[in-house]
Order: structure tokens, then sequence, then C-alpha cells
């Protein structure tokens, strides 16, 4: 008798099972569709594209006495082979901390020998950001793997703390400053990422 009972319910439900398998297919195929009811993990990948070029600082000594002047060095590191004809530099300083160094009423630079002609050397006292234009007449070629000196900029420590050097254009077009452009036909800038540089005054 049960199994009697066993066999006639089993034949009721597979019958709704398979009907129940059939509804749920032609849902699932008319979400797909419609774009709703299913919820897809899309995972996209992120490309990180390594610039050619990066812009860097250097100031000896790491700590520096108030009163003191040293020398502020803008340099590109180069991943590839370039014949570059120039560079603009823009360096953004803390007034708080530093003033630049002027000698008759001109920014006392050191210059590269790679890049030995000054085309502008301005101070910018409200954005207190330095702007020089460097040039290479005719061009330089300069090898990949290599650290290049662009220009060296000569400030004074006033007061003790820790404070930031940027190459980042201030002002109302707030970018990247520095540029390095390579000599071809259009003079087009090079891509190149820029790193700020911590100095402290003692």
């Amino acid at each position: 008798m049960e199994k009697k009972q066993l066999g006639k319910m089993m034949n009721i439900a597979i019958p709704i099972l398979a009907v129940l398998l059939i509804v749920e297919s032609i849902y699932a195929v008319a979400s797909l569709k419609s774009g709703t009811g299913i919820v897809s993990r899309v995972v996209r990948r992120k490309e990180v594209i390594s610039s050619p070029v990066a812009m860097k600082m250097s100031a000896e000594p790491a700590e520096i006495k108030v009163g003191e002047e040293f020398t502020l060095w803008v340099q590109a590191e180069l991943l590839e082979d370039y014949k570059v004809s120039g560079s603009d530099v823009f360096v953004g300083f803390d007034k708080k901390g530093f003033k630049v160094v002027e000698e008759k009423k001109e920014l006392a630079l050191e210059k590269s020998k790679n890049f030995p002609k000054v085309l502008r050397a301005l101070l910018n006292k409200e954005d207190s950001q330095v702007v020089v234009s460097v040039v290479s007449d005719g061009g330089v070629e300069l090898e990949g793997g290599s650290m290049v000196d662009l220009v060296g900029i000569k400030f004074m420590a006033l007061e003790s703390g820790k404070y930031n050097f940027s190459l980042i254009k201030k002002g109302d077009d707030v970018k990247a400053g520095s540029t390095f452009v390579e000599q071809n036909n259009d003079a087009s800038e090079i891509k190149f990422t820029v790193e700020d540089l911590s100095v402290s005054v003692i």
C-alpha cells in the first residue's frame, strides 16, 4: 500500500518538477534578453601606462639650516632615448619656509651642461612659483636609463619645519607643469610623471 502511494506521488511530482524547470528556463532566457534578473560581475583590467620620463628634484644637504642657501636641482629620469630641444620647469615652494635667491635682480641659477641656454627665469611671488625655460640649440641626444639635470635654482631657508617642493604649475591652470619637449617636426611634449621633494629646515 505504501509503495503504491509512493508511486502515485512520484507520478504526480515528476510532471510538476518538469513544468517548474521549463518555466524557470523560460524566465532565465527572458531575463538574459532583457538584462534584468541576472546579476553579472564584470572585472575590468586597469591598464597602467608607464611614462617614459620622470621629473624629479634633489637638494643637498638633506637637512638645511635657517639662513642657509642651497641649490634645488630639477632632473629628468629617462627610460628611453630622446632627442630633446628643451624643457619648461615650474617649481612650487612654501614661501613660509623658503625664498628664491636673486643676484642683480635675476634668479640665481645653475645651468645644466645639456641645456645651457635659459630663455626665461621668472618668480611669481603670489603663487610661490618659479618658472624657468631651458633649451639646447639644435637639440641634444639623451640616453635612456640616465638622469639628466635640467636646471638648478637657488633658495634660502627662512624658518624651521618640513616643507614640500612641487613640480606642479600653479594659478588658474593647475596641472603638471614641467614639460620635456621632443625635438621633431611638431615639437611634441613627452609624457612624464612628477615627484614632490620633502626638505627639512632646522
